[in-house]
């Protein structure tokens, strides 16, 4: 009884004329993949049995493929933990803002102090973002350090930087916006490679019932 090892599907039909649908696919699919196989041909008639790739080898394969999908997924939280953190930023700081000090000050000048309020409005100061720690020593410098005040207004005005876009915090506008995107590009990859993994294991499957046959 001749063992034939195949690469190609093309090649398993030639020497292989039993019909098996479910297997064929599978064979179709594991043989795009770069898999190859060994088998005992009895008769072109019947359908042969599977030397290799092995049950054990099969098991070992699939517990490989399940291990690589647990990271993808494990990963892929990470991603739409950030991308959710991206999209809930400006309603986590719209709270975040009311137990700083920082704010109650800024809105005090706001309505007692005109020229405050002169320069607050010409650099649109993020004042919606004193509980972002990333943002809050400017602002306090900006509400409590008239100098600073003035020489940031003075930047705002004259640096190119802000000469297309009146708006300070813009930068943090378009850090948001790019984290929105590569959270989504990232969790659309790892979703790509995680049906890739979960179709190789539905093939591993069908191999391993047929090693048992």
């Amino acid at each position: 009884m001749p063992e034939v090892t195949f690469s190609t599907f093309k090649q398993f039909r030639r020497k292989v004329k039993a019909r098996n649908e479910e297997l064929e696919e599978a064979l179709k699919e594991y043989f795009a993949n770069g898999g190859i196989i060994r088998v005992q041909i009895n008769s072109s008639k019947e359908w042969p049995k599977l030397i290799y790739p092995s049950e054990r080898r099969l098991k070992y394969l699939i517990d490989k493929k399940r291990e690589q999908r647990a990271e993808l997924l494990r990963q892929k939280s990470q991603w739409q933990k950030r991308l959710q953190n991206a999209k809930l930023y400006h309603v986590v700081h719209f709270f975040k803002k009311y137990a700083e000090p920082v704010y109650w000050k800024h809105v005090a000048k706001l309505i007692i102090d005109s020229d405050y309020r002169h320069d607050a409005t010409k650099v649109k100061l993020p004042a919606h973002l004193a509980g972002d720690e990333r943002w809050k020593p400017m602002i306090k410098m900006f509400v409590e350090n008239p100098e600073y005040r003035k020489q940031l207004c003075i930047t705002f005005e004259e640096s190119p930087i802000y000469r297309k876009n009146k708006k300070l915090a813009r930068y943090s506008d378009q850090l948001l916006e790019f984290r929105k995107q590569e959270s989504t590009r990232k969790i659309k990859e790892l979703d790509a490679k995680i049906d890739a993994l979960e179709k190789e294991v539905a093939i591993l499957k069908k191999l391993l019932r047929w090693s048992r046959a």
